[in-house]
């Protein structure tokens, strides 16, 4: 099955394998964002916590399925707590005790100052790479959302083809543009240039100097303003954004094409339609 369509970087025939890499997935689930918070009317403890319970069956049904799923898995999925709402995410850590390549992350405070998300992924990513990884790969994924079985393959193997033809980059980013967007009933067709499902690639010793910083350094919205970007076009979506009540920031768009069959478009994610409907109520 092909994944990615030939285009001036990659060719199905000739696809050089990615030279040596760390490849994670990065997801922040309860960490101090306080400009998110603020947006989305989260100052408050008690709002605060109203919002975990209700993202916690969201990432059982969705996001979790669709990492468990993946064809080629990553090398970590890091995901990143605040420890000052533990209580509130505990079933969700002793849930992922089970996983061993999926790694919690803890973000650190500073004389009651968070610290912001890169940094404690950085930290978190730098004691995982290897002697021989010569990239570190980052991709994003919200609590909420999915990634398509074949992302993290699809990843790999176009960052394999920049890195043959383009020696010269350092660093660099990719964004599938063909996503879906769900709003718990019909998936949509949602195409869109600058997603939050961005790979960021960085040769490692670029990374370590602390040039880069990963995919979440910068809003995905000004990506085209941070480097070289490629967007390849895939045979599936690669992406499923998630619109229901808990949400801060996603709307559903008008004017989206519906697409058929609800149940074939959701196991392309891992995603079992039964799953969303008991987690109905969180939709609304």
């Amino acid at each position: 099955m092909r994944l990615i369509h030939d285009d001036a970087v990659f060719s199905s025939k000739e696809s050089p394998p990615l030279p040596p890499s760390l490849h994670v997935v990065l997801t922040r689930f309860n960490m101090a964002l306080p400009a998110i918070r603020s947006q989305g009317d989260l100052v408050g403890e008690e709002a605060f916590g109203r919002y975990l319970r209700d993202r916690i069956p969201l990432f059982r049904s969705i996001c979790l399925p669709s990492l468990r799923a993946q064809v080629q898995r990553p090398d970590r999925w890091l995901i990143g707590f605040d420890g000052a709402t533990r209580p509130e995410i505990e079933p969700v850590i002793e849930q992922l005790k089970l996983e061993d390549w999926i790694i919690p992350v803890w973000q650190e405070t500073k004389d009651g100052t968070p610290e912001n998300a890169s940094q404690t992924f950085g930290r978190a990513i730098s004691a995982l790479l290897r002697p021989d990884d010569q990239w570190v790969l980052t991709s994003r994924v919200d609590n909420d959302d999915a990634l398509g079985r074949t992302y993290c393959r699809a990843t790999r193997a176009y960052a394999g083809a920049v890195v043959a033809s383009s020696p010269e980059l350092d660093d660099f980013w990719i964004s599938f543009p063909f996503g879906v967007q769900f709003n718990g009933s019909k998936p949509l067709l949602y195409t869109r240039n600058n997603n939050a499902f961005l790979t960021r690639c960085e040769a490692r010793g670029r990374f370590e100097a602390g040039t880069g910083g990963g995919c979440l350094q910068s809003n995905h919205a000004h990506v085209f303003q941070k480097g070289a970007v490629f967007l390849p076009i895939t045979e599936d979506p690669m992406w499923l954004q998630a619109v229901h009540s808990s949400n801060i920031l996603n709307s559903e768009k008008a004017h989206l094409i519906p697409l058929r069959n609800t149940r074939a478009v959701l196991k392309k994610f891992g995603i079992e339609k039964a799953e969303i409907e008991s987690a109905e109520s969180r939709w609304n």
